[in-house]
């Protein structure tokens, strides 16, 4: 591990065209408090995307401050990344003191390189993490009344999809009133990671609507298309918008298309893009 403390990590800031997840996330909330954690199981999802499992330390109380939907900055111990990487948590907060990352394969991000080792040199290896973003449900940016809301809608594409996972779950192990409905749409090339689905297929019949993009199989019901700005108003409608709570999370061209054509006030709609 660099012997760059994480603070002064966040001060260095490059001038390189490719910007960093320190350089993109330079603004955003971050918890003061950086834990220790080991990394216990690996395991792959597809050929480019591993689950990790982790386990906060002896700084873990239930006092730790992580909320659905947050990323992580992950420091590994490799002389070559002298800067965490940024990485979003798949668990919801109720399985602290663990954390399970969906982290896609990325040669060039040095901390996403060491941890597509062989996982037999990785597994038991200590890292530092520490909560950002904010991103979450329920909202920390914003007001929302929410013993008077009544639809919540995931959007997401690709691995865009892990922290509204970590949101779902949250949803659904502490629903905010008892009349909120969620829809959950989501887009994807196949195959459809095994670890997305068994959240997902969890769900009651006519909750999720999931965007195939290209040929492959895949068992679920889907739609063979992208997913278009008619398919989102569908599931709008019958609910007033001022009791709608959108979250949208992908790629950039991803969110952007969707975030001002759907018809709900920007106070209602958070993004969160992912490269």
């Amino acid at each position: 591990m660099s012997s760059r403390s994480p603070t002064a990590a966040l001060r260095h800031i490059s001038s390189r065209t490719y910007r960093s997840h320190l350089e993109r996330t330079a603004e955003s909330l971050r918890s003061k408090d950086i834990y220790k954690a080991k990394l216990i199981a690996v395991s792959s999802a597809t050929p480019d995307l591993r689950i990790f499992t982790l386990t906060l330390l002896d700084q873990f109380s239930r006092w730790t401050k992580f909320r659905a939907g947050q990323w992580v900055d992950v420091w590994v111990p490799s002389p070559s990344a002298t800067m965490p990487g940024g990485f979003t948590v798949l668990s919801p907060p109720a399985l602290l003191p663990r954390l399970q990352l969906a982290i896609q394969a990325a040669p060039q991000n040095p901390p996403a390189a060491w941890l597509f080792q062989d996982k037999s040199l990785i597994v038991g290896k200590e890292l530092m993490v520490r909560f950002g973003g904010s991103f979450t449900f329920p909202p920390s940016d914003r007001e929302v009344e929410l013993e008077e809301l009544e639809h919540i809608v995931f959007i997401a594409a690709g691995v865009g999809i892990n922290p509204l996972l970590s949101m779902l779950q949250h949803f659904k192990q502490h629903p905010p009133n008892e009349k909120a409905k969620v829809s959950f749409l989501f887009s994807i090339r196949p195959p459809v990671p095994k670890p997305y689905m068994d959240v997902l297929s969890a769900l009651p019949a006519g909750i999720l609507r999931l965007f195939i993009t290209a040929s492959g199989e895949v068992a679920q019901p889907h739609h063979r298309r992208r997913m278009t700005v008619a398919d989102i108003s569908a599931v709008l409608q019958g609910f007033p918008k001022d009791k709608t709570l959108v979250y949208i999370c992908g790629p950039p061209r991803f969110t952007d298309e969707f975030v001002d054509t759907i018809g709900i006030p920007s106070s209602r709609v958070l993004t969160e893009r992912w490269w």
